[in-house]
């Protein structure tokens, strides 16, 4: 007899087959729900930042202050808040922000600089969502 009969050899083949069946389909269960988890959570934010706009309706220098009139013009409440910054000679020389601005609300920013080139305000919620403006 040479070699092994061909039940035998089908009965190895199929079992070692349903072996490495039964620990890839659990890496591939978990890999494809944290893919699918990630995915969603982009689009989510993706779509929701779509909605969302701010604008600068004041940027006054005055005295050593900047003031920033801003409002929330989208359709969103822009829950984590507005960072702001003074630049001078492109260098941050203030920082500024509210903690929330929610849909239709006014806000002002008040930050005390020498001499600005211009402010931006950017949004924690959507960081692409950022204005800027060049100061008087």
């Amino acid at each position: 007899m040479k070699g092994i009969s061909n039940i035998i050899s089908a009965t190895l083949l199929i079992g070692i087959s349903l072996s490495m069946m039964s620990l890839y389909s659990g890496w591939v269960t978990e890999y494809s729900g944290s893919s699918t988890e990630r995915v969603v959570g982009q689009l989510e934010d993706s779509m929701k930042c779509e909605n969302a706009n701010i604008r600068v309706d004041n940027a006054e220098y005055r005295d050593g202050e900047v003031q920033l009139e801003i409002k929330n013009t989208g359709t969103i409440n822009l829950e984590q808040g507005l960072n702001s910054y003074v630049l001078s000679s492109s260098e941050i020389v203030a920082e500024g922000g509210v903690e929330s601005l929610l849909v239709g609300e006014t806000t002002d920013i008040d930050m005390s600089s020498e001499e600005p080139d211009e402010a931006a305000v950017i949004s924690q919620d959507c960081p692409g969502l950022e204005r800027t403006v060049q100061l008087n």
